[in-house]
């Protein structure tokens, strides 16, 4: 897949959307994100974008133009697809296994289970 991003010279992203998703979801769309050479906010805005445009009911041609040229100023993304080989790489990163805690993640988990949750139990290293 290759991507293009193109910046509004007379636009800057001021305004902001939040959403809230579970560490599984964030860690897959943070890893498609990554194998685009995207930001999350880049990547999930060009996937927002592209729905919106085909989810658009007919509409003028000032309408279709304007709509267009938001999604070029975002970022246009190809429609090319992963060979076989290539989406078994992708599945693979994504769904593999964590790398075992560092020694300094072990002292990160035993300083939250002490300090933030104390004697209500704590999460496992």
């Amino acid at each position: 897949m290759s991507l293009k991003r193109e910046a509004s010279p007379t636009e800057t992203k001021a305004d902001r959307i939040y959403i809230r998703c579970t560490p599984r979801h964030k860690e897959k769309i943070e890893s498609a994100a990554r194998t685009l050479g995207l930001s999350v906010s880049d990547y999930l805005l060009s996937a927002a974008l592209a729905t919106v445009e085909e989810m658009r009911p007919t509409e003028t041609r000032a309408e279709k133009a304007e709509a267009s040229e938001a999604l070029r100023e975002s970022a246009t993304v190809s429609t090319e697809r992963l060979s076989p080989i290539d989406t078994k790489r992708l599945l693979a990163q994504i769904f593999a296994q964590p790398d075992e805690p560092t020694p300094r993640m072990r002292q990160a988990i035993q300083h939250y289970n002490r300090t933030i949750l104390g004697k209500r139990g704590g999460i496992s290293e």
